[in-house]
């Protein structure tokens, strides 16, 4: 929560800049605040008028995520191809499905 609409349009500047969508401010009363993030267990910090907040940059300190490839491959590695019967749809059903597609537009 911001104090001031100057310091939160700032800090929404700083998060565009991360690549997150273009944010917009609103004025909301900090109660109504409050008891959001008291019902979903979030935390929440009220920003003073001139104080400069800077957006993390990570939410997690690690992450589960995986990466798909192995590391002793190296891109553009041949990788095994699957047969049409591996695949879970036959080319025929996905012809079909392709045609029911393309008729809703």
């Amino acid at each position: 929560m911001f104090e001031e609409q100057e310091d939160a349009t700032r800090f929404g500047v700083l998060l565009e800049a991360q690549d997150f969508p273009t944010p917009s401010v609103e004025a909301l009363e900090d109660e109504e605040i409050k008891e959001f993030c008291r019902s979903v267990n979030y935390d929440w910090q009220l920003i003073q008028a001139g104080e400069l907040a800077v957006p993390p940059d990570s939410n997690v300190e690690q992450t589960d995520w995986q990466p798909a490839e192995k590391k002793d491959e190296q891109p553009g590695d041949k990788k095994d191809e699957k047969s049409e019967s591996d695949l879970e749809y036959s080319s025929d059903e996905l012809d079909n499905i392709r045609r029911r597609l393309e008729g809703l537009l």
